[in-house]
């Protein structure tokens, strides 16, 4: 279907083909149109008819992008910092703030010279509970970032915390893991067992502090299996009859379980369900003295090794 628009149309007249979906490529236009205010409505078209804002944003040609068309993009979420430099924009803080409040992606794409405590204390007011996902992306970050600003969000959010160099660190490791936080969101927060750090929640178990966010859910309140655990042989019964769909609980009971001397747990975690759990509970350094003593442990160890 040819979109192409007659030469002798108004502005005002192309403005409304454009809203009324009757141009489908930008290039349709007639040249001596494609201005601010028709790109402008380009854009407004495909965003409330959910055309694809980052597709129609690049068939706007430079020509067109003028720093209104350019912060309604970074609002609706384009990628417009990917393509722009400071020098082709009078005020690029202001438009890099206006593409990250829209993503926190964006800042993966801010140029050098605005990489900056006050740019990084922007993305994280905007998205304070993403702070981990935001250091992945954009590593600099935590490069950049006060100590202050750097401790605050560790403790706000555990996985920033592990994605921290220790030296960076005003306290130790565990003391950034809350319970409170974690079990708020269990599912964000299961990296912490797939990077082998149960040892941290099982610190604050053994300190008293317990996953009462998790307990307080509807789904939950009501079973009894997740009920703190008054001894490690308990711990373990539970543990062993879990189904292994229940991985969040899996995880608050190996934290407890390991909240006791290892001497005292492995000999404890009977069956091989069990003593295969034990190896994401501690490292093979940790498990070696055992294996001379344990068989179910040793052959364990050995499936893991030939990835059975």
């Amino acid at each position: 279907m040819n979109s192409a628009l007659s030469g002798s149309l108004t502005v005002c007249e192309v403005v409304a083909a454009i809203k009324s979906g009757r141009v489908l490529q930008f290039a349709d236009i007639p040249q001596h149109h494609m201005c601010e205010r028709t790109a402008i409505a380009w854009l407004d078209m495909a965003y409330e008819l959910s055309l694809g804002v980052e597709a129609s944003f690049g068939e706007v040609p430079l020509e067109c992008r003028t720093t209104t068309f350019m912060m309604l993009a970074a609002k609706m979420g384009c990628s417009v910092l990917a393509e722009t430099t400071p020098e082709q924009c009078s005020n690029y803080r202001g438009l890099a703030e206006t593409s990250i409040s829209a993503k926190y992606s964006a800042l993966y794409d801010v140029d050098e010279r605005f990489r900056d405590q006050k740019m990084v204390n922007y993305a994280f007011a905007c998205w304070p509970r993403d702070v981990y996902a935001i250091a992945q992306l954009s590593p600099w970050v935590i490069e950049i970032m006060s100590d202050d600003l750097l401790n605050k969000s560790a403790h706000q959010d555990p996985l920033f915390a592990l994605a921290v160099p220790p030296e960076r660190l005003q306290e130790p490791l565990c003391r950034y893991m809350s319970l409170h936080i974690i079990s708020d969101r269990m599912g964000k927060y299961r990296p912490i067992r797939e990077m082998g750090r149960l040892d941290l929640l099982a610190i604050r178990v053994g300190e008293g502090e317990w996953f009462y966010n998790y307990l307080s859910g509807s789904k939950f309140s009501q079973h009894s299996s997740v009920l703190r655990p008054d001894s490690l042989e308990h711990a373990v019964e539970v543990l062993d009859g879990l189904s292994s769909r229940k991985h969040d609980e899996e995880t608050i009971y190996m934290s407890y379980i390991m909240s006791f001397p290892i001497e005292q747990v492995v000999p404890a975690m009977k069956g091989s369900r069990l003593k295969a759990l034990l190896l994401e509970m501690y490292s093979k350094e940790a498990l070696a003295p055992f294996l001379k003593i344990d068989v179910g442990l040793k052959g364990v160890m050995r499936e893991d090794a030939l990835g059975l």
